[in-house]
């Protein structure tokens, strides 16, 4: 079901519907989903870095921006570490900051040194629970998740395919 339809059926139905848990909770993952599309304005954050410095999304307006959510566990995020390097290495003016979804810090820590991820580094905001989490803001449910936004804080691109990555990019910068 595609945004547009999600929207029309929300605007729809009834105000009083909303005043159910889980149809509150169903608009609000239908709105997040629309912010974080294409199109749809990126949410701020301020997330804390492996090194324990906070970055928040907003101070790199201005600036080209890939949102990589992965997890030490996740196999295919894994893979895709080494294809994010060559990127970063080829884009100098790309801004990577990868969002680990780990639970355990340590496993997240130990990942990211083996890894060896030298770009922006952050663990997600777990103390923050329901829709205020990264995660779910950004409705990255599977992973790896790939968001690109735009100098203006825009949502360009949001895929799982590095294949789609690589085309915006190419687009973009010319290369």
């Amino acid at each position: 079901i595609s945004i547009e339809l999600q929207s029309e059926i929300l605007s729809a139905l009834p105000d009083k519907w909303f005043e159910y848990p889980q149809m509150q909770g169903y608009k609000d993952a239908a709105d997040a989903l629309k912010n974080t599309s294409a199109g749809g304005t990126a949410p701020d954050f301020t997330l804390e870095s492996i090194n324990g410095k906070s970055y928040t999304l907003s101070e790199y307006h201005g600036q080209y921006v890939l949102l990589d959510f992965w997890a030490s566990w996740c196999g295919p995020c894994k893979k895709a570490i080494p294809h994010l390097r060559e990127l970063q290495e080829k884009y100098k003016d790309l801004v990577v900051m990868s969002i680990s979804a780990d639970e355990n810090l340590n496993n997240w820590r130990k990942a990211s040194k083996e890894l060896d991820i030298s770009w922006i580094n952050l663990i997600h905001d777990k103390a923050q629970k329901g829709d205020d989490c990264v995660i779910k803001r950004y409705q990255a449910n599977s992973l790896p998740t790939i968001i690109l936004v735009d100098k203006q804080g825009k949502v360009l691109l949001k895929t799982h395919l590095p294949e789609d990555l690589d085309a915006k990019l190419a687009d973009i910068f010319g290369k």
